[in-house]
């Protein structure tokens, strides 16, 4: 399938993925993966026998990588032109990125949050009955009759045994956060800054004049420096290395340069209002078109004279002026128009009856 576009247009990654899937949808057995699709200019946007998804990844990577580096030219070389001038500075941006997909999950304990969660308490009391032997051994003491038995007995009743035991059981705070890095970040910037110096124009013997180069001091190429390196959110501690060098441009033709120069600067500004430019011609447009035709005319048809007003009859009438005259209700010819219709038809016997009229009215 080959794809047509305009001139610098393009092609989104999603963009071309839905044609692919529109195609291969609308053929029956027929997969995405034997979907080809080609631009006008021959470059091959999908139908890549790599599933692994390296090559698309790689891809995504260079262009983002692009688009932050060109991002960051944009950035110093606006500030540096406004500042030197315009074609006054070169800047040129090396970023190295991390695509690493880092992902961390910690897991906390709060020591000092503690809450009781459960609590056991076991009491145990025994009293033994059974008279425990004591004393010498021997016939006498087991006699049950001698003073010696009952005190052993007597004080065997009073034995007792207790135990407690408690468990307590706390549950103790605790803290679950996942962090996800986010991929594409900058491990290093490099950032390099061609300037131009000033230049002064001397007349020679000739009276031509002559441009004299003059370099910029460490001063200013130090305040450039540290201009730039804010600019790109310079960090030492990640190696970001930043050169400002100061190197004279072409100073052949400087006047032509410096109009040139003026001249793409008005057009650049006039290339911002290009849209405002398009709605006032066409107000200015409809404004001379009001006054010059729609209201001369409006004119003419309000103050036309009686002559105008004859030669409006005169023109042809309208279906339903026609109507109105032929209709079932129109009212018959009056009587003069009768009489000179007969004298029209009737021209000689019209003249005889008007000779008669005179001769009666003479007698």
């Amino acid at each position: 399938m080959v794809v047509k576009l305009r001139h610098g247009k393009w092609l989104t990654q999603q963009q071309v993925q839905g044609i692919v899937h529109l195609v291969s949808s609308s053929v029956s057995r027929m997969g995405p993966e034997n979907v080809t699709v080609v631009d006008s200019n021959g470059r091959l946007l999908t139908g890549s026998k790599d599933h692994s998804g390296i090559a698309t990844l790689s891809s995504d990577q260079l262009d983002y990588q692009a688009k932050v580096e060109h991002k960051l030219e944009n950035r110093v070389l606006t500030m540096l032109e406004k500042a030197l001038g315009a074609n006054r500075a070169i800047v040129r941006v090396s970023c190295d990125l991390n695509f690493k997909r880092y992902e961390m999950t910690e897991e906390r304990f709060l020591p000092e949050n503690q809450v009781v969660r459960s609590e056991q308490l076991y009491n145990e009391t025994a009293r033994d009955a059974d008279p425990i032997p004591q004393g010498i051994p021997g016939i006498q003491s087991n006699l049950p009759e001698s003073s010696a038995a009952q005190n052993q007995t007597t004080e065997s009743e009073n034995t007792t045994f207790a135990k407690q035991d408690r468990t307590v059981n706390y549950e103790i705070g605790k803290l679950t956060s996942r962090t996800l890095d986010p991929v594409g970040g900058i491990d290093r910037v490099s950032v390099a800054v061609l300037v131009d110096g000033t230049y002064q124009s001397n007349p020679n013997e000739n009276g031509d004049l002559e441009w004299t180069y003059i370099p910029r001091s460490s001063d200013e190429l130090t305040k450039i420096e540290n201009l730039v390196k804010s600019a790109v959110n310079f960090i030492a501690d990640r190696g970001d290395k930043v050169e400002v060098v100061n190197i004279p441009f072409e100073t052949n033709q400087m006047t032509t340069a410096e109009d040139d120069s003026l001249v793409e600067t008005w057009l650049s500004r006039l290339q911002n209002y290009k849209p405002y430019f398009k709605y006032t011609f066409l107000s200015l447009f409809l404004i001379l078109t009001f006054f010059f035709v729609v209201q001369p005319l409006i004119r003419w048809l309000t103050t036309h004279t009686v002559g105008d007003a004859e030669m409006l009859h005169q023109l042809p009438r309208t279906v339903g002026e026609l109507e109105n005259e032929y209709g079932t209700d129109a009212e018959l010819p009056a009587y003069k128009d009768q009489v000179s219709q007969l004298i029209t038809q009737e021209k000689d016997a019209s003249v005889g009856v008007v000779r008669d009229w005179l001769k009666e009215n003479k007698e």
